[in-house]
C-alpha cells in the first residue's frame, strides 16, 4: 500500500486520486487559512509553479483555523493567496481522520503525525514516504526542493 491508493474530494467536489501522481515526488501538506503559518500557503504555490506537484489537505481539527464552508476557503485561497494547486475539501486529521491520514499515522512516529496546520510530507514517484516536515520548516527549504527534484 502506498499513497497512490487514496482520493480525496475537491472543495468543488471532483476527486483527486493520488494515483495521478504516479512518476513524481509530491507534497501534501495539511492547511489552514486563519493560522499563523498561513504565509506558507504561497511557499507551496510557489513550489507548484515551479512544476513541483503539490496537495493540500484543509482541516479545522486544529485551533478551529478552517471554520468556513468550502465556497468561503475557494474564494480566500483563489483572491487572498492565489492557489492554483489542488486543494481538497476540509477533512479530519485528529478528529475521525480521513483514511489518507489513518495510513499515515502507520508511516511516521508519533512526532510525524501532524499535531497542528502545515505539517509537510514528501512522497517518492511510488508513493511511499521519504520525509515528514513540522510546521516550522518554509515549503522553500533547500531539503524539501532537493527531495521533490529527485527522480528515480
Amino acid at each position: 500500500m502506498s499513497a497512490h491508493t487514496f482520493h480525496f474530494k475537491t472543495l468543488n467536489n471532483q476527486t483527486i486520486d493520488l494515483s495521478n501522481f504516479k512518476g513524481k515526488p509530491f507534497l501534501i501538506c495539511n492547511t489552514a487559512t486563519l493560522c499563523g503559518f498561513n504565509k506558507q500557503l504561497h511557499g507551496l504555490e510557489a513550489l507548484h509553479r515551479a512544476g513541483k506537484q503539490v496537495l493540500a489537505t484543509p482541516s479545522n481539527d486544529f485551533g478551529q483555523q478552517e471554520p468556513g464552508s468550502s465556497e468561503a476557503l475557494i474564494c480566500t485561497l483563489k483572491d487572498k493567496y492565489q492557489i492554483s494547486f489542488p486543494v481538497t475539501a476540509c477533512l479530519g486529521i485528529k478528529h475521525n481522520p480521513h483514511p489518507f491520514y489513518q495510513w499515515l499515522q502507520t508511516q511516521v512516529s508519533f512526532f510525524g503525525y501532524p499535531r497542528w496546520n502545515f505539517y509537510k510530507f514528501i512522497f517518492d514517484h511510488e508513493g511511499n514516504l521519504i520525509q515528514w516536515f513540522s510546521p516550522l520548516t518554509q515549503p522553500n527549504h533547500p531539503k524539501i526542493i532537493h527531495l521533490l527534484n529527485q527522480h528515480h
